[in-house]
């Protein structure tokens, strides 16, 4: 079936076979794989057992309250969300959906929050849901504001927000939510879910191939699935270099050899590193930025004082305007404050 580039002026994407058209939602559940393979009710996930009860009777109750999911990506915070929001609302004028990573500011909050809540509940139920993903991409002065809208609108707004990292939400906002951490998926159950995948798409592979995608994203599902998929448009899983060493963690291999270079006093090697950082930026536009953060904060051989300062950086890189000089505005701070530090010790 081929699907022409043009689209209806209402968003709708044209099927050129059949001549009928097909909704954005639509169009990406049935081509694309994280879409197409995401669990859609409460069995199909991973789950604790007390989590599955938790959440098995708010969709029984067709009520939920202000709602916090926080882990690694890809582990099936936005999928469980968008269950409950599916078995709770019954019409789709009471779900708000919007991403913190690109409606950072106070004006989402005080325009399309507040006046989404203003309004009464459209279906049969008697909630109102607003669903904000990578929450913790939202700015303080968003997330300061949203404590008074979860009051004013207490009777029937509710809210469930995703995030990464816990940390970055502010106090008074996990204190009006219920929380539930999501943690790794095991590399068993990816690699069960990839081989599924795999089979149901009739696509020809080897373990081998399938395991070295697994372990370079590993956990994130998401984008495991995400690169299988781009993989296989001749019908075979073929691998490139980046799937057994992602661009994510090469980088973060230069960052590490610059570090030996600031703890060494060997300017050499810092220069040399900056410099490979410059060229790597250059050549590659499509780093994820965000993998690359968390990949950093966790990296047992980074040093706690530059993952400070790689925290700063990471809570402001959404605001920048270009990510490629933000993140070398990070590592020259990152060579300032180690030679600082080092001289203090001498």
């Amino acid at each position: 079936m081929k699907i022409i580039k043009t689209t209806h002026p209402k968003g709708q994407i044209i099927n050129n076979k059949e001549g009928e058209y097909m909704s954005k939602k639509n169009f990406e559940k049935m081509y694309l794989w994280v879409e197409k393979y995401r669990p859609h009710d409460i069995d199909n996930m991973v789950l604790p057992d007390n989590y599955r009860k938790i959440f098995k009777d708010f969709i029984d109750k067709k009520e939920v309250p202000h709602l916090l999911l926080h882990g690694p990506a890809g582990s099936g915070k936005t999928a469980m969300s968008r269950i409950l929001i599916k078995c709770i609302i019954n019409d789709n004028m009471d779900i708000l959906s919007l991403n913190g990573s690109s409606s950072t500011g106070i004006d989402i909050v005080r325009t399309q929050i507040e006046d989404f809540l203003k309004t009464p509940t459209f279906g049969s139920g008697k909630i109102k849901i607003v669903f904000i993903d990578e929450f913790d991409y939202m700015s303080q002065a968003a997330q300061a504001a949203l404590r008074n809208i979860m009051e004013t609108f207490h009777e029937n707004g509710r809210f469930i927000l995703t995030c990464n990292y816990l940390s970055k939400v502010l106090d008074p906002l996990q204190s009006r939510c219920q929380s539930f951490e999501f943690k790794k998926v095991s590399k068993e159950y990816i690699e069960d879910f990839c081989n599924k995948i795999l089979e149901a798409e009739k696509i020809k592979f080897d373990k081998i191939s399938l395991n070295k995608i697994i372990t370079t994203f590993y956990p994130d599902i998401r984008k495991i699935v995400n690169t299988l998929q781009s993989r296989c448009e001749s019908g075979v899983l073929q691998i490139k270099g980046e799937d057994i060493e992602s661009k994510e963690k090469l980088f973060r291999s230069f960052i590490t050899e610059l570090l030996l270079g600031v703890n060494d006093n060997k300017n050499d090697i810092i220069n040399k590193s900056i410099t490979r950082m410059l060229k790597f930026l250059g050549d590659n536009n499509d780093i994820d930025y965000r993998s690359l953060y968390q990949d950093l904060f966790t990296d047992s051989n980074i040093p706690i004082w530059a993952k400070i300062t790689i925290n700063k950086y990471s809570n402001t890189h959404m605001g920048s305007m270009i990510p490629e000089m933000h993140i070398m505005a990070m590592i020259y701070s990152i060579v300032k404050i180690g030679k600082e530090l080092r001289d203090l010790r001498k």
